[in-house]
């Protein structure tokens, strides 16, 4: 915790202690009203609140701002998933009924949420939520047991500038005008948008507790310093607005580092999770936002609010207590004094006088007060009626406008109606509190006076619209065109396939063209080939061979001749015929022409499978499936467009019905908020109407009072006897002690904060 934060803090409980021992001592003492006038402060006090609104686009990192300062991640921040509406992030402990959250619709009703925690913020404050947060939703409460929260500071998310949706602007930016202090953030990635400068300039003319941030500046480069990003945001500022003179001082952070550092999750950085203890104290340091921090709690507890907030209650007891002590030092002086009796009558037929016309001055003023609110009131009915009216005028004729009963979305119309509605109530409510509270200044009342009464008029606007739908016979009529259509494509299939078929008839013609061809061409090779070959057939070889031939001698002489001169030789001669090579020439070639006969009957059993090759009657039969499919789809369109004129006829006599019910819709939803409101007025302020004259004749009353004590005082004067006088004067001293000793604290203390220097934002030159 922050020193600033924690000194702001005992002295809150120093305070709440001399207003606690302040109402024990009135309430002992019969000072009733005394008592809850203190009761009223310390209340103011306890439930005194330190609003934080955050500011900026979507690509700021808000929400990872919102959860470093938390210390923990609790809302998404993820790119894709920007906020879409107002979420007041309090502590646990504000909840009434212990609930985790309210979600509080712009038709006037709440739910409440059963926990709190990622998934379910998710749903009700992201853009991407199936809950249509954005059209939907009005803002949210958010109970969180987060240390940063406690001490009834209020964290305000914000959309982001560059998305915020009707209404959200109006309501984000008088959050911004209450808050505390406004924390303006800056990207460092792309600093300085048109959108960005354009909420800067407004809101700085219009509230000076803007504190401006400059967020991610662990994305700068390394060759570029923060500060030089800073002055470059600056010279923009300058330049877009040449016209201002100051900017409030910028504070450099790294949202995402202290958020790593704090978190008790894994906490993703630089593609890692796993840092140790000193890598966290690091990330601490460099993130810079402990030293933001500090200066935002400093301008929160010592800014003019936060002084104010514990200066105020000490003021008014001060002077509650100086009243008091007033009244008993009077009591004590004529308790003192020697008056004798005609002048004690002499007195009381004074006060009885002054008694009579301080009463006939609170009639007269409470009269013509009364004249002056129920002037304001009617002015109130008067504008909700007119704003109804015109609203009503003015949608019926966009309606009237509408061409088909597509435009026609009662859940879009009934949220448009109930949203504008609600506005025009909103507005001229505020009016009437405008009204209100130029009464109370105009008779130097506070209108804070009036507590919670003047903040906001509750009214559920619950009716939805219904139209009638009357049965077009859409769904009948879509069968039978599904029946034309499968009819349809069932002939496309067949057409596809006669198609198919054609094409294969034409191969097959091709192909059996081709046959045809290589068959004769086969049969000119073969013959060919026999002519030549039989021209070629070699001959038979014919060649005479003589040879030596031994004879045997005959005779005794031959024998003895021949056994010593050895038998008879004789030449002997014939002729060989050699038909080898004619025959292997014949075998190769009838092999040759076999070869041949073989290829041309395998071409001849091929060519039979495309005998029944006919393209022509192919594409007949393909143009008449296509001439069925023309006929079926001229059918079917005949039939679409004579539905076409039949739905034409029924969408006019049900748009003008729609029509009709829309007007039913907004003259019974009006009638319903001007009876709602006719009775919750009646029934809600006349309380406000009776408290707001009793505050405006409070004065007079507490003269009255006070002569009637002053009166009291002559009669127990003229009867008390010097013991009783005595015993009250005593009674008085020990008051007085008390009294005294509480004045001295509630001085000491006034005097303390009073004196503390009232701390304002930096403003620096452009």
């Amino acid at each position: 915790m922050s020193e600033q934060k924690q000194q702001h803090i005992m002295r809150k409980e120093r305070v709440l202690q001399v207003l606690k021992d302040a109402e024990t001592f009135f309430l002992e003492n019969g000072y009733e009203r005394e008592a809850k006038v203190v009761e009223a402060q310390s209340d103011n006090v306890v439930n005194g609140e330190f609003s934080i609104a955050v500011i900026g686009e979507f690509s700021a990192g808000k929400s990872t701002f919102l959860n470093a300062l938390m210390g923990e991640r609790l809302l998404p921040s993820f790119s894709r998933e920007t906020t879409a509406t107002i979420n007041f992030l309090r502590h646990k402990d504000q909840a009434k009924n212990g609930e985790a959250g309210l979600v509080y619709y712009a038709d006037g009703n709440t739910k409440i949420l059963p926990d709190a925690n990622f998934e379910t913020i998710k749903r009700y404050v992201c853009t991407d939520s199936p809950e249509k947060v954005a059209e939907t939703i009005s803002h949210l409460d958010l109970f969180l047991d987060n240390k940063f929260l406690k001490d009834n500071v209020t964290l305000v998310d914000t959309p982001g500038l560059n998305g915020l949706k009707e209404g959200h602007r109006e309501l984000t930016e008088r959050q911004i005008e209450r808050s505390s202090a406004s924390i303006f953030l800056f990207s460092a990635a792309q600093p300085g948008s048109k959108s960005d400068f354009e909420a800067l300039s407004m809101l700085h003319k219009r509230v000076k507790s803007i504190l401006l941030v400059l967020n991610y500046i662990d994305v700068i480069h390394a060759d570029e310093s923060v500060d030089a990003v800073i002055d470059d945001l600056k010279r923009k500022y300058k330049s877009d607005y040449p016209e201002e003179t100051t900017i409030p001082e910028i504070f450099p952070v790294s949202a995402l580092k202290a958020l790593v550092a704090r978190s008790a999750q894994a906490i993703e950085f630089h593609e890692r999770s796993d840092f140790t203890a000193e890598e966290k104290a690091r990330f601490e340091r460099e993130s810079l936002l402990e030293t933001f921090e500090d200066r935002l709690w400093r301008y929160l507890t010592q800014g003019e609010k936060g002084r104010q907030m514990l200066l105020s209650p000490m003021e008014q007891l001060v002077g509650t207590l100086t009243d008091v002590s007033d009244r008993l030092n009077e009591e004590k002086n004529v308790l003192s004094s020697k008056v004798d009796a005609e002048e004690l009558e002499q007195r009381s037929l004074t006060l009885s006088e002054i008694l009579r016309k301080l009463d006939v001055e609170i009639q007269k003023q409470t009269a013509g007060v009364r004249k002056t609110v129920t002037e304001v009131e009617d002015d109130f009915r008067r504008e909700i009626t007119a704003g109804i009216a015109k609203f009503r005028d003015e949608y019926l004729d966009r309606i009237g406008k509408f061409t088909s009963i597509d435009e026609i979305d009662p859940a879009n119309i009934t949220r448009t109606v109930q949203r504008k509605l609600k506005l025009i109530i909103d507005t001229a409510y505020a009016n009437y509190g405008t009204g209100i509270e130029d009464i109370c200044r105009n008779n130097n009342i506070d209108s804070a006076e009036l507590g919670s009464e003047l903040k906001e008029l509750k009214v559920a606007i619950n009716q939805e619209l219904v139209v009638t739908n009357y049965d077009l016979g859409i769904e009948s009529f879509e069968k039978e065109i599904d029946l034309y259509r499968q009819q349809e494509k069932e002939l496309r299939a067949n057409a596809e396939r006669a198609e198919d078929n054609v094409y294969e008839h034409m191969k097959m013609e091709k192909k059996l063209r081709k046959l045809e061809k290589e068959i004769g061409a086969v049969q000119e090779r073969r013959r060919w080939y026999e002519e030549n070959a039989r021209s070629t057939i070699p001959s038979i070889q014919r060649n005479y061979v003589t040879d030596v031939v031994e004879r045997k001698r005959g005779g005794l002489l031959g024998s003895i001749a021949g056994f010593f001169v050895g038998p008879k030789h004789e030449v002997v001669g014939h002729w060989n015929t050699d038909d080898t090579e004619q025959k292997a020439y014949l075998a190769d070639m009838q092999k040759n022409l076999s070869t041949y006969d073989e290829k041309i009957s395998n071409l001849e059993a091929e060519l039979i499978q495309y005998d029944s090759a006919d393209s022509e009657a192919a594409r007949r039969k393909e143009q008449k499936i296509r001439a069925e499919l023309q006929e079926q789809r001229a059918e079917r369109e005949r039939r679409q467009k004579e539905f076409a004129e039949e739905l034409k006829e029924k969408c006019q006599r049900q748009l003008q019905k729609q029509k009709e019910e829309i007007e039913d819709y907004l003259d019974d939803v009006s009638h319903e908020i001007e009876r709602i409101i006719r009775a919750e007025f009646k029934k809600e302020h006349k309380q406000k109407t009776e408290a707001l004259l009793h505050l405006i004749s409070a004065p007079i009353h507490i003269q009255i009072e006070e002569k009637q004590r002053e009166m009291e005082l002559l009669k127990m004067k003229a009867q008390a006897s010097e013991a009783d006088k005595a015993k009250r004067l005593e009674e008085i001293e020990k008051k007085m002690g008390v009294l005294n000793n509480l004045m001295d604290i509630a001085f000491d203390l006034r005097q303390e904060i009073s004196s503390t220097p009232v701390d304002a934002i930096a403003e620096q030159a452009l």
